[in-house]
C-alpha cells in the first residue's frame, strides 16, 4: 500500500512539474516593445477584464443587480491608488478634495449594494455556502460604514483646525478593506463548481491587472508576472471548458474570445525562438 501511495505521489509531482514548465516562460523569452505594450497588450487586457465581468454575470445571473456596483468599485480602486499616504500642509486642501471625492464614491457604492444578492434559488450553492455569503455581506457592509466614518472624522478635524499634515494611511487601509470584503462577498457567492479557480483568477489576475496595468500603467508588472497571469487564466479556462461541467453556449463563446485575446497577448509579448 505504501509503495503504491509513493508511486502515486511521485506521478502527481511529475505531472505538476511538467504542467508548470509547460506554462512557464523564461525572462529572456520576453520580446515586447513599448509600442506593442501600449498598442496591443494593454488594450487586450482591458478587454479581457470587461469580458470577465460579462462572464461573471453569465455564470451568476443573480449578480446582475450589482452590475453598477462593480463599476463603482473600480472607480474607488483608482482613486484609492491616487490618494497620498501623507499630505503636507500645502497639500491639505487638495487632499481634502480627494477624500471628499472618495466619500462620494463610497456613498454611491453604499446605495448600489444596499440590498444583499438574492441567492435563495441559486442552483450551484449549497445552504452552508449561502449562509457564509450572508455573513460576508454583513462583514462588507460593516467595513463600508467604518470607512465612511473614518472619512467624516478626517474632514471634521480639518474644519475645526487645519493640521500641519494629514496622515491618510489608516484611511487607505480602511478603503482597501472595503474593496477586499466586497470582492470576497462576490467570489464566495459565485457558482461553486468554479469558485476556487475563479477566486484565484479574480484576486491574482483581474484585480492586479486593473490596478498595476490599467490604472498605474506599469508595463514592468506585466513582464514580471506573465507566468502567474498565464497560469491563472489557464486554470480558469481549463476548469470551465475541460471538466465536463454544464455551461451555456454564451459562456463557451465568451471563453473562446477571451482565450484568443490572451493568446494574441502572448504572441506579441514572446519570442518563440527563445523558449
Amino acid at each position: 500500500m505504501d509503495d503504491r501511495y509513493n508511486c502515486l505521489m511521485k506521478l502527481i509531482y511529475l505531472i505538476l512539474i511538467i504542467s508548470t514548465n509547460a506554462w512557464a516562460y523564461p525572462p529572456h523569452a520576453l520580446d515586447m516593445t513599448d509600442y506593442e505594450y501600449r498598442r496591443y497588450v494593454r488594450p487586450q487586457l482591458k478587454s479581457i477584464l470587461q469580458d470577465t465581468h460579462t462572464l461573471l454575470f453569465l455564470l451568476n445571473p443573480e449578480f446582475k443587480p450589482y452590475k453598477s456596483a462593480l463599476s463603482d468599485t473600480k472607480k474607488i480602486i483608482k482613486h484609492h491608488l491616487e490618494l497620498r499616504d501623507n499630505c503636507a500642509k500645502h497639500q491639505v486642501d487638495q487632499c481634502v478634495l480627494d477624500i471628499k471625492r472618495l466619500k462620494e464614491e463610497l456613498s454611491i457604492l453604499n446605495t448600489s449594494t444596499k440590498d444583499p444578492l438574492d441567492l435563495s434559488k441559486k442552483e450551484y450553492l449549497n445552504l452552508d455556502e449561502k449562509l457564509t455569503a450572508k455573513q460576508d455581506y454583513t462583514t462588507y457592509r460593516n467595513q463600508l460604514i467604518k470607512a465612511q466614518v473614518t472619512i467624516d472624522n478626517i474632514i471634521l478635524k480639518t474644519v475645526i483646525k487645519t493640521p500641519k499634515s494629514l496622515y491618510l494611511k489608516v484611511l487607505k487601509h480602511e478603503v482597501n478593506l472595503v474593496i477586499n470584503t466586497f470582492y470576497n462577498y462576490i467570489t464566495r457567492s459565485s457558482d461553486n463548481r468554479f469558485k476556487t479557480e475563479f477566486n484565484s483568477y479574480w484576486t491574482t489576475f483581474v484585480v492586479p491587472v486593473y490596478k498595476h496595468i490599467l490604472v498605474e500603467d506599469k508595463s514592468s508588472y506585466f513582464v514580471n508576472n506573465i507566468n502567474e497571469l498565464n497560469l491563472r487564466w489557464n486554470n480558469l479556462n481549463v476548469r470551465l471548458t475541460k471538466r465536463n461541467k454544464k455551461i451555456s453556449k454564451q459562456v463557451k463563446t465568451l471563453l473562446t474570445i477571451m482565450h484568443n485575446r490572451w493568446n494574441n497577448i502572448l504572441k506579441v509579448s514572446l519570442n518563440p525562438q527563445k523558449y
